[in-house]
């Protein structure tokens, strides 16, 4: 697809490689540090721990409750998204935690 748009729009197709090349250079390490937010409200986004079976020390995981808006995002009808949003209040153990998306920042080493 990227061949395509170098055809019909190649200064958007240079903006991506441009975009592409700089995410390989974080990467492979070439460029320290940085900072990677992944702000997903469904939850199944996945970072792969480079350190496992052992923690990441760089990586630090949070969880929030998901919002009425953060369901409609996920394509809830407006009705069913209130309701889910009231019902994981109810469900979840630590009722004092923050109305947020799922957030995961990972920090790379400097």
């Amino acid at each position: 697809m990227q061949e395509e748009r170098r055809k019909f729009d190649p200064a958007t197709a240079e903006r991506i490689d441009e975009y592409c090349n700089t995410l390989k250079e974080y990467a492979n390490g070439n460029k320290m540090p940085f900072t990677f937010i992944v702000e997903d409200p469904s939850g199944n986004s996945y970072v792969q721990n480079p350190s496992a079976p052992t923690r990441d020390q760089y990586c630090v995981k949070t969880r929030w409750l998901r919002t009425p808006a953060d369901y409609e995002v996920m394509g809830y009808p407006c009705d069913q998204a209130t309701l889910q949003a009231d019902n994981d209040k109810h469900s979840l153990k630590d009722p004092n935690a923050p109305e947020k998306p799922a957030e995961m920042v990972m920090k790379g080493k400097s």
